[in-house]
């Protein structure tokens, strides 16, 4: 039983028959992204995941998700862990969401790899 892991790779029951978690999955979040993004009318996107099972993970099932749904996805990228603000990696990760033209980046990352990135841009 646990009280902290929403990790969707635990939603896997073959893997993980015996687990049980008191908190919902990650998927509820990724589902609330799309209805928010369908919501606004937004259907050319940019994704940022931080690299990890929360971030790879999550853009993952956000990637599905929204092209089911008709979003288009301009640009998606991973911050890695040894990335710093505004290093070389970043600046090319940027520039290119910048050629990317897209209005909306959706980010989807832990806090530390989100500051990264948004200390980036």
């Amino acid at each position: 039983v646990s009280y902290g892991a929403s990790s969707m790779v635990l939603n896997a029951r073959r893997l993980y028959p015996s687990f049980l978690r008191t908190i919902s999955s990650d998927k509820h979040q990724v589902d609330i992204l799309v209805l928010l993004l369908q919501k606004f009318g937004w259907v050319w996107i940019s994704i940022v995941g931080g690299e990890g099972d929360y971030g790879e993970v999550g853009i993952q099932e956000l990637e599905y998700q929204v092209t089911r749904q008709g979003i288009c996805i301009a640009f998606r990228d991973i911050v890695p862990f040894s990335a710093r603000p505004g290093d070389e990696r970043m600046q090319s990760m940027i520039r290119c969401l910048v050629q990317a033209g897209t209005t909306v980046v959706v980010v989807y990352s832990g806090k530390q790899l989100a500051r990264v990135f948004f200390e980036s841009v």
